[in-house]
């Protein structure tokens, strides 16, 4: 009979953790104050640090053959063709194998 009830005991207990924790996923979703706090009919503001910049952590990558800037060739050009982007990826590819054969860490050049 004692082991009936520690077996009793201990589902009960496992259901009470189950249950205490079970929110925990949604509690480190929740919308920061800023956010909560701006109206609906108001412009987003981002958060900001406590010297007043704009609040950009989190992860950022450059594994992109985006340049950050337009190049002047492609001014009034919306797209790449699959042929061009296929020429760009080949270039950028050719950098980054020159580069680490050159024993220097891949650098950001905007002449894509």
């Amino acid at each position: 009979m004692s082991y009936r009830c520690f077996r009793s005991m201990a589902a009960l207990a496992a259901f009470g953790v189950a249950v205490w924790l079970a929110p925990a996923p949604a509690e480190g979703q929740a919308l920061s104050p800023a956010v909560k706090a701006a109206p609906t009919g108001k412009a987003y503001t981002p958060p900001r640090t406590p010297d007043g910049v704009p609040d950009l952590q989190g992860v950022w990558t450059n594994n992109t053959v985006t340049p950050m800037q337009r190049p002047k060739d492609l001014a009034g050009k919306e797209f790449y063709t699959e042929a061009e982007l296929a020429d760009v990826q080949k270039r950028e590819r050719e950098r980054y194998a020159q580069d680490e054969a050159d024993g220097l860490p891949p650098a950001n050049h905007s002449g894509v």
